[in-house]
């Protein structure tokens, strides 16, 4: 039986400089569970009640460790399943665009 929820992952296309999407497969019995909680680095940051959730307000180029585990109807945390580790990009290059000469719509 599979306690926790299972491969848990993060498709690199889905992760950027301050936010990523994780996605977890649900584990055996999810349907006596009220939703999932998810750590961050050790501390929750938040409950889903599907199997997917977007974290933002991440920091660019910053490793974090992710782990889900699901709380039963009766507020029970059961335990958790494997951790995912992640880093997001780092910050893009912000560019100006009036510096290429694009001007803005009003007359």
């Amino acid at each position: 039986m599979n306690d926790g929820p299972g491969r848990l992952r993060s498709p690199r296309r889905a992760q950027i400089s301050r936010c990523a999407v994780i996605l977890w497969d649900k584990p055996d019995g999810y349907e006596t569970l009220a939703h999932y909680e998810v750590m961050l680095n050790g501390r929750p940051v938040g409950t889903f009640r599907t199997a997917d959730a977007l974290l933002d307000g991440l920091q660019p180029d910053t490793a974090y460790t992710v782990t889900v585990c699901g709380v039963g109807r009766d507020g029970a945390r059961r335990p958790g399943g494997e951790s995912l580790s992640l880093r997001t990009r780092p910050e893009g290059e912000r560019l100006d665009v009036r510096q290429f000469g694009a001007t803005g719509d009003r007359p």
